[in-house]
């Protein structure tokens, strides 16, 4: 079941942050796992990321559906 997370904060503590390296590492660790379809939610440090969540109102700033190219839209 999904839940909602309003804010970064909340995100942060319910999920460890890792560095930039490891995130790239399990990346292409579970791509191959991804399926058409699949929803992928991220969350940056960028000031842009932020301004994104504070517009939506949301946790995360990007939003991506897995595609059977392996593409990401």
């Amino acid at each position: 079941m999904a839940r909602q997370i309003k804010s970064k904060r909340v995100l942060d503590k319910i999920y460890e942050y890792q560095t930039l390296g490891t995130n790239l590492r399990f990346y292409e660790a579970i791509r191959s796992e991804f399926k058409t379809g699949d929803l992928l939610f991220f969350s940056g440090e960028h000031w842009l990321s932020g301004l994104i969540r504070w517009r939506s109102k949301s946790a995360v700033s990007f939003r991506f559906i897995s595609m059977p190219n392996g593409y990401l839209i």
